[in-house]
């Protein structure tokens, strides 16, 4: 047996081996390099909150969201504040107080815990059904009539108009403002 000759074999396959090694340190930095440059390129997660029950499709963008969407989460917040009984509505509260933006938090939070007393109290239900929405730039306009129950009885059935306003941070939206009017 000739020992030079499986000392070349030797040597050929330890070339080919570190060819291998050097190509796949380049392909990891390469990696490493991808992952920084999708980061930078198209940031970091983002929260989409979306309503229980979907009606229409709808398309969200980092700055823009479709029309569809901005009525769709109209209808959930207007459902959770105007649609309650004593039993339920802490619960509803709670789900879009997160929903809020920052700067109005605070006003409908005080606006909801005299409201709630008074709900638990006087044991009132509310149930308000949507005739129709529309939507205009960050602004839903929902129409509808509002019945408002004590103790099983109707005390009051009357239209109501609910302007919702979003505000849009960052790329997560938040509902700045939300206007009832009686009519």
């Amino acid at each position: 047996m000739n020992i030079d000759r499986y000392l070349a074999l030797g040597k050929i396959l330890q070339t080919k081996i570190s060819v291998w090694i050097a190509m796949c340190i380049v392909l990891l930095m390469l990696n490493g390099a991808l992952v920084i440059f999708l980061y930078i390129a198209y940031g970091h997660d983002r929260t989409i909150i979306m309503p229980a029950e979907l009606c229409k499709s709808f398309w969200i963008e980092p700055d823009a969201v479709s029309s569809e969407y901005l009525e769709q989460m109209a209808v959930y917040f207007v459902d959770r504040l105007m649609t309650y009984n004593p039993e339920s509505i802490d619960m509803q509260i709670s789900s879009v107080l997160p929903l809020t933006d920052p700067v109005y938090y605070d006003v409908l939070h005080r606006m909801t815990v005299d409201q709630i007393k008074k709900i638990k109290e006087q044991k009132i239900s509310s149930s308000y059904y949507i005739n129709g929405v529309r939507a205009k730039d960050l602004s839903v306009t929902i129409q509808g009539i509002l019945v408002v129950m004590m103790s099983g009885e109707i005390i009051s059935q009357s239209p109501y108009e609910v302007i919702v306003t979003f505000s849009n941070h960052q790329g997560r939206l938040f509902v700045a403002s939300m206007i009832k009017k009686q009519g």
